[in-house]
């Protein structure tokens, strides 16, 4: 009869006798490193927010935090932006109030917004549109993405929010410290030139919070892909805003939360 074999308890802080020794390496310097910055916002004066942020691409950031904020629409709604001593000073070509799209759900984002939106409390879907992406091209659009990242310059450790539009094959690339602040800067540019969101995916190096969703549903945005995962809340949320949730993108696990009729998994 064989004796059980119990384990044998260590002490606590004591190595187990079989592990490797652990390796570390040691940092003299912040060489390379992402820089947060404090950056104030101010909308026809009035004091909005202070964001932690990368220091580049500042103009993009504003005004996409703006229009994710509900403050602009459109280039057009912009009457200057302005910098001065970690301040973002934008005026519009209209009287507050603004953000009146943000008011009720906590979201994820540093700036702690509040949303309120009738999509955020959508169950029924929309009805189909005519956007539809073949797999294959949007898993090529997703790789290629990452490695335009990985030959950047950008610091370790930063996130990244790419774009892919499927009208041109264009592609564009913006990066920061929050994954929340490079989807502005892209969304900030996308206002700036006056792009079309329609036929467009938006790739992400972190996970899908619902405020992304929001954002991307407030672009016209109709994809949303991650290497990471998604919140439950995004997917409610995107379920109601028509946006295709895709997670896991780099890998064989790669799964489609919301909306799978806009990938085309036969080509």
């Amino acid at each position: 009869m064989k004796r059980a074999v119990h384990p044998v308890a260590m002490p606590i802080g004591r190595r187990h006798p079989e592990l490797p020794e652990p390796a570390f390496q040691i940092s003299t310097g912040i060489s390379g490193l992402p820089v947060e910055s404090p950056l104030a916002i101010e909308v026809n004066g009035v004091p909005r927010a202070t964001l932690l942020c990368t220091p580049e691409a500042l103009e993009e950031l504003v005004v996409g935090w703006c229009f994710g904020q509900g403050f602009v629409e459109s280039v057009a709604d912009l009457a200057s932006v302005r910098f001065k001593s970690g301040r973002a000073a934008i005026m519009l070509n209209r009287s507050l109030p603004g953000g009146h799209d943000w008011r009720e759900q906590l979201t994820a984002g540093f700036d702690a917004s509040l949303a309120r939106s009738p999509i955020a409390k959508l169950t029924t879907p929309p009805e189909r549109d005519g956007v539809v992406v073949p797999a294959n091209r949007l898993i090529a659009s997703v790789n290629e993405l990452f490695d335009r990242f990985r030959q950047s310059n950008a610091p370790l450790g930063n996130h990244f929010a790419g774009l892919h539009d499927f009208a041109s094959d264009a592609q564009m690339i913006f990066h920061d410290f929050s994954r929340h602040n490079a989807t502005d800067k892209l969304i900030g540019w996308g206002v700036l030139t006056k792009l079309s969101f329609e036929r467009t995916a938006l790739v992400l190096s972190g996970r899908i919070s619902s405020d992304l969703v929001y954002k991307a549903m407030r672009a016209g945005i109709k994809i949303v892909a991650t290497r990471a995962l998604t919140s439950a809340q995004a997917v409610r949320l995107a379920q109601g805003a028509g946006i295709t949730i895709v997670a896991r993108a780099l890998d064989a696990e790669r799964t489609i939360f919301t909306h799978p009729w806009r990938i085309d998994r036969n080509h």
